[in-house]
């Protein structure tokens, strides 16, 4: 019987809620969000449902990681050169490898470091637009009157 109650209340204030026209937005998990965009480039942007953002970042750290591999696997080759010829020029070409791919890993680091902190700011602010409906300045005679709705 309790059961029924409770399922009957809960229809009954769901009804409420659609008929008044508000509706409660879902709530995002900012430390779910901040662990997806670390692992998965964009998760995080994609679980807060801005998919363009997510588009973008999966674009730039795919394309900075593969530059690292391609700048990774010519260094190695122009390093296996300098050891079979120890020509001064496959050492240069190494080392000029070697510092393009370490630049690439720091970007791709930072990126990762950006996106996480976008994801859990934005799964933060996820309901700001419904939170902020609740709130009303109003300016009546000499005074100001701030209302908030619950």
């Amino acid at each position: 019987m309790k059961k029924v109650i409770i399922f009957l209340l809960l229809i009954t204030c769901a009804q409420l809620f659609a008929e008044s026209g508000i509706e409660l937005p879902a709530k995002r998990s900012p430390l779910k969000a901040g662990v997806l965009s670390a692992l998965i480039p964009g998760g995080g942007q994609f679980y807060n449902h801005s998919y363009l953002k997510g588009g973008t970042v999966l674009i730039i750290e795919g394309l900075l990681l593969g530059y690292a591999i391609k700048n990774h696997q010519q260094a190695d080759k122009y390093y296996k050169d300098w050891q079979d010829t120890e020509s001064p020029i496959a050492y240069a070409n190494y080392k000029d490898y070697y510092e393009k791919r370490d630049n690439d890993i720091w970007w791709l680091g930072i990126t990762i470091f950006l996106s996480t902190m976008d994801a859990v700011t934005d799964a933060y602010l996820y309901d700001f637009d419904y939170q902020k409906s609740k709130v009303h300045l109003k300016f009546k005679d000499t005074a100001i009157l701030l209302e908030y709705k619950f």
